[in-house]
């Protein structure tokens, strides 16, 4: 089955939906934005995390911080959403037991020229918005989904309930919801289990 990854856990609440279904990782927001939160937040939601592996979701913050951040909320993943460069992401390797993601906004295809030049240990495929690094709900153009292997990939960017069966049929590796499963800004579990149920068929 398709792995799934719910982003933009803000309280207990949404850590309580996210352990009911078992997805397999909750995001956790670090950079401003809607769904931002704080370092003791984070630290006080992760440990009540029952099954999935906590992502850390970090714009264009010095490595050296993200590191330090990692290693005292024991993230499991760190997930970088900016113009993080290959030394960035070596660091994090050399001073974390973290996995590293790399987020890659498409706008053109020559955008996915960046897949060949730095080495994470995942790619999230995220929309491409001027003003925002994620987060805003956009899909990305099927045009280009079409022409990408995702199978080992993340893909994102505008993904709910209503389109996730269409989002399956190109066979990504996991899906990252946030907004898509969220009702009046918090986790609803009715939409949760939706989109999980469509995962399952």
């Amino acid at each position: 089955m398709v792995h799934i990854k719910i982003c933009g856990m803000c309280s207990i609440q949404d850590i309580q939906c996210v352990n009911e279904v078992k997805v397999d990782y909750a995001g956790f927001v670090f950079a401003s934005g809607k769904h931002q939160i704080s370092i003791n937040e984070a630290k006080n939601l992760i440990p009540h995390l029952n099954h999935s592996k906590s992502v850390g979701v970090f714009v264009n913050e010095q490595v050296d911080e993200i590191a330090h951040i990692a290693n005292t909320i024991h993230l499991d993943v760190i997930q970088l959403h900016g113009e993080e460069s290959q030394k960035d992401i070596q660091y994090l390797k050399e001073n974390t037991p973290c996995e590293v993601w790399k987020a890659i906004r498409l706008h053109t295809l020559k955008d996915y020229q960046l897949f060949h030049e730095l080495h994470p240990d995942c790619f999230l495929v995220d929309s491409f918005d001027r003003s925002s690094y994620g987060g805003t709900g956009k899909r990305i153009k099927k045009e280009l989904l079409a022409s990408l292997d995702l199978s080992d990939k993340i893909l994102a960017g505008g993904i709910n309930t209503q389109n996730v069966h269409e989002i399956l049929s190109y066979h990504p590796y996991m899906i990252d919801v946030s907004s898509g499963v969220e009702t009046n800004g918090s986790k609803d579990i009715q939409k949760i289990r939706k989109l999980i149920s469509e995962v399952k068929k």
